[in-house]
């Protein structure tokens, strides 16, 4: 009885073949990696641009609100002013 070591009927890919299926695997792989790296990044700036916008948002309400109290000040403070005065005349 013979003993088959090798099936010689199977095609085996070449060394070529099998070279630039790893480098085509390799650039897939490395095209997936620069990918999530400049989504990475994207979400990075964006979250900047958010904050930055944001602090420059609350900013401006806590100005706005300061400048506000204090024409109500300054107007009630004209308005005691001239019951003083009507009081006097």
């Amino acid at each position: 009885m013979t003993s088959v070591k090798r099936f010689n009927w199977i095609r085996e890919p070449t060394a070529w073949q099998r070279v630039q299926k790893w480098r085509t695997s390799h650039a897939k792989v490395s095209q997936q990696a620069m990918d999530y790296g400049t989504s990475a990044s994207n979400a990075f700036a964006s979250a900047q641009v958010n904050l930055t916008t944001g602090m420059a948002t609350i900013s401006a309400k806590v100005a706005n609100q300061r400048v506000q109290a204090q024409a109500v000040a300054s107007r009630n403070q004209l308005g005691s002013v001239a019951d003083i005065l009507n009081t006097l005349a």
